[in-house]
């Protein structure tokens, strides 16, 4: 492709085209043919890929928490066992009656 239709797709985001854009630019800049710019290239891409789980691990971390939360607060919502110890050490409601606790969607509902 000419150097015109790179760029243009390059704009586009074609990721072959930007890939192609910066080869270009490292056999321009450092004076080297395709091959050897290739290989600098690689090389780049590797060390810009070195640090991503790091830089995932909040993402990863917040999707954990959140699940984790999801399934812990099924029972904190519908087991009238830990329903009751929950409100009794940090929520200290007062409860309805019994007759009104008798299944665990009464739990869930109340």
């Amino acid at each position: 492709m000419t150097n015109e239709q790179v760029i243009h797709f390059g704009e586009l985001g074609v990721p072959e085209a930007c890939r192609e854009c910066i080869v270009r630019d490292i056999m321009m800049v450092d004076g080297v043919e395709y091959d050897e710019a290739m290989k600098v290239f690689e090389k780049i891409a590797k060390t810009n890929r070195e640090d991503m789980p790091l830089a995932a691990l909040p993402f990863y971390t917040g999707v954990f928490v959140s699940v984790t939360a999801g399934y812990v607060s099924i029972p904190l919502v519908f087991h009238r066992g830990i329903v009751e110890w929950f409100n009794e050490k940090y929520v200290t409601a007062e409860m309805p009656p019994v007759e009104d606790l008798e299944t665990w969607l009464e739990v869930g509902s109340v």
